[in-house]
Order: C-alpha cells, then sequence, then structure tokens
C-alpha cells in the first residue's frame, strides 16, 4: 500500500463526516500510520504493527491531532519502524523514555547491561537470560565494562571483541552488545555513532561444522572401547540412552524420570528447540535400560544424576569420556545422532521420518510438528530397528570381551538381560 496518502485537507474532511456521521473513522497513512477521527470532532493517531516477541496484532497512540502533526506522526512512525527492525517493541520504547531521568548518563556497560537484562525488552526466556548474563560475566564485562555507555565506539568494540579465540562466541558476545545499546539508545541515553553493520563483517556467525562421527559398522569398537574403560557406570549408561534415542547431549543429560509415560511408551520432552513438546518411542532395549536404572535411582527428578547426586549429569560427560577413549576428531558426543542417521539413511528410511526422529527443525515450524505428529507410528518400528541394531553391537562386543573382568562388562549384561518391569 503508498505510503504518505493523506493531506491536512483530508484530515479536516475526515474529521467533518466523522462528526456528521457520528462515527469513528480510521484512514491509513501507510507503513502502519493511521488517522482517527473522533464524533466529538477530534483526531488522534496510532501506529500499528505486529508484536517482535509473539508476531500478534497490536497498536499505540502516537498523539491527538492537531498538536501531533501529520509530518510529526510521519516522524514518529519513522522511529518506531527502526524500533522494529532492530526486534524490540515500539510500545517498550515509548515507555521506556520515561525512565530516562532514572538512569546516569554516567552508567557502565556492566551496569546498564544489568538493567537490560531484569528489563529483558527482547522477552527471552528464562533459559536464554541465563546464557546472555553468562556471556555478559565471561566475555564482555572485563574488556568494556568499566567503560560508560555513552563512551563505547566501534574501534573499541573491535579491538576488544577480536581477541576472543572463539568466533563463536565473538559473534554472540557482539550481538548481545548490539542488542543492549540499542535498548540505551531507546531509553534515551546518549551513544556514540556505532557503525554495527560494518562490524558485524569482523564478528559472523561461523559456519556450522559437522559433528566428527564414526560409522555405523566402527560402533562396536567404540562400545569395547568404553567397556574395557574406567567410565563411571552412569555415564555409560547415559551414552547408551544418547544413543538409543539419538538425543542432543543436554537433552539426554537433563532427562528426567517425569518425562516418561509407561503406558504409550515415550518419553516427551518439552520445548526441544521450539514450544512444542516432542515425543520420542522408547524401544524395547530402553525400556531394559530404564528398568535397570530404576533400581540405582540416585535421585527422584534426574535419570541420570550428577556425582553429588543432587543435580544431574553434565551435558559434556559423554564427550568427555569420548575424548578420553582416544577419539578426539573422530567422534563427538554429538556424533551419535550422525551414526543414527546414518544408519537408517542405509536402510533406506524416508528422509522426513530420518528428519522427524531426530527432532530436526524445519524452517517451516507447521511442517515440521506435523513430521513429528504424522510419524510417530513410524518412528516407533524404526527406533526399534535402530535399538535392535545397537543391542547386536553391544552383544558382540561383550561377547569378544567374555571372561574378562570389567565392571561394565556385567552391566551391559544386566541390561540386556532385564526383564521390562514397571517402574517409578
Amino acid at each position: 500500500m503508498a505510503a504518505n496518502k493523506l493531506t491536512v485537507t483530508e484530515l479536516k474532511r475526515l474529521i467533518s463526516i466523522a462528526v456528521q456521521e457520528k462515527r469513528t473513522l480510521r484512514r491509513n497513512d501507510g507503513e502502519g500510520l493511521y488517522f482517527c477521527a473522533e464524533s466529538s470532532g477530534k483526531g488522534h493517531w496510532e501506529f500499528r504493527y505486529k508484536k517482535p516477541s509473539d508476531g500478534r496484532d497490536t497498536y499505540m497512540r502516537l498523539g491527538a491531532y492537531p498538536s501531533t502533526s501529520l509530518s510529526k506522526a510521519r516522524e514518529e512512525k519513522i522511529r518506531f519502524r527502526d524500533y522494529l527492525n532492530k526486534g524490540i517493541d515500539p510500545q517498550l520504547a515509548k515507555n521506556g523514555a520515561a525512565l530516562n531521568n532514572k538512569i546516569s548518563l554516567e552508567i557502565t556497560f556492566t551496569e546498564f547491561a544489568r538493567v537490560f537484562i531484569e528489563a529483558n525488552p527482547l522477552e527471552w526466556k528464562e533459559e536464554t537470560l541465563k546464557q546472555k548474563s553468562q556471556i555478559i560475566t565471561n566475555h564482555i564485562s572485563s574488556r568494556i565494562g568499566c567503560v560508560t555507555v555513552k563512551e563505547i565506539t566501534s574501534g573499541l568494540l573491535l579491538d576488544s571483541l577480536k581477541d576472543i579465540t572463539s568466533k563463536h562466541m565473538a559473534n554472540k558476545s557482539f550481538v548481545l552488545i548490539r542488542n543492549i545499546l540499542a535498548y540505551a539508545e531507546v531509553l534515551g541515553l546518549p551513544l556514540c555513532s556505532i557503525s554495527f553493520d560494518q562490524l558485524q563483517k569482523y564478528f559472523k556467525k561461523p559456519k556450522s561444522k559437522h559433528f566428527a562421527a564414526v560409522n555405523p559398522d566402527e560402533l562396536r569398537s567404540l562400545i569395547q572401547h568404553f567397556v574395557e574403560s574406567n567410565t563411571s557406570p552412569i555415564i555409560f549408561c547415559l551414552f547408551l540412552w544418547q544413543l538409543h534415542l539419538l538425543l542432543r547431549p543436554k537433552n539426554a543429560a537433563t532427562s528426567q524420570w517425569r518425562y516418561i509415560d509407561l503406558e504409550a511408551r515415550v518419553i516427551v520432552f518439552p520445548k526441544v528447540k521450539t514450544d512444542e513438546n516432542f515425543a520420542i518411542p522408547l524401544s524395547t532395549s530402553v525400556m531394559k535400560l530404564l528398568s535397570y536404572l530404576s533400581q540405582y535411582k540416585l535421585n527422584d527428578q534426574y535419570i541420570f544424576p550428577s556425582q553429588t547426586g543432587a543435580d544431574h549429569a553434565s551435558p559434556g560427560s559423554v564427550g568427555n569420556a569420548i575424548r578420553s577413549l582416544g577419539y578426539k576428531g573422530v567422534m563427538t558426543s554429538h556424533g551419535t545422532r550422525s551414526v543414527g542417521s546414518t544408519k537408517l539413511y542405509d536402510e533406506l528410511i524416508s528422509s522426513e521420518v530420518v528428519e522427524a526422529c531426530l527432532s530436526h527443525i524445519d524452517k517451516n515450524l507447521i511442517r515440521s510438528a506435523y513430521y513429528r505428529e504424522r510419524f510417530l507410528s513410524q518412528r516407533v518400528a524404526v527406533m526399534q530397528l535402530w535399538s535392535d541394531f545397537i543391542d547386536d553391537e553391544l552383544r558382540a562386543a561383550v561377547k569378544e570381551l567374555a571372561g574378562r573382568e570389567l565392571p561394565l562388562l556385567e552391566i551391559v549384561n544386566e541390561i540386556l538381560s532385564q526383564e521390562i518391569e514397571i517402574f517409578v
């Protein structure tokens, strides 16, 4: 729709009609700016937009007419659209301006970062806020924390962030600083002119790398090395759990007993990268593993407790164990998923079913949810096929190690011989 449709003459005409017809008339000036002519003979401006947090339609009043002129309303519209482009809700920006007098113009970056985290203008979830706070504490504050917000320059950011060895963390830090300073601008704090678009080229998000993984026919050897090692039983079981269910390390380590639906024989993980729950079928092999673990339950909440038993095992535990076996650069914790996907593709399983098993997030979230729901019955058979393969490799591995006094050898045999029982 064309922008700037209205004229001062048109505004007066609309008010006249509204009074005559005793109703409110609303006309679009373009790009979300609306003029509302009231039956009382007054008028006001509205800015209509979609909230960045959830995409819902909303609006805000910009001021009464004629005290807020047509040209002034258009200036306000441009300013608020700029906030939207930065992912900031204009309503928060408008309300935030009233906070200016409560924030010192000499506030340091670390101090203002706390204001940003507490205000949470981008409406991040609690876990995300925690991660952002850690980035501020561990990577940003030591570099620019004591500098006042108004003194931060492009050159300072370039010099401060370029020595972060991890390109991934440098990018995360850069984006977070950009968000924080955008909020400072919203609140009316004076800022240097920072060329974020130019700086972006120095802190690009690194391309995703494939996680190192062995081939399916090398899984038996990996299992043998595990069984021969001094890996703790709980971490070895976590490895099997992650392998059977094709889980990401964090989801595997933080699995909870309450997620398990025994009647449906599924485990339901809440919010796996999306706001949707995700159910994974439990194969007979996984049920045996759970039956074994239930006998030695050290924590009523987490299936895989930490050494103290108070929390869950570290998501990096399996990866550390794999590296200690001499697989650095050859196999990773996340690589268990690659082993599974390779095997399933070798079995000519359809790509849609394989992706659903891996809980990959399709760019089309509706289609992604459809795949997971539509292919649930097929995933039951596929996950059983995958578990059967793992068990075959387990049996072959322990057969070659039979007769040796190895703690994990006894555990594998006990798991494989488990009777599936109802457990709590």
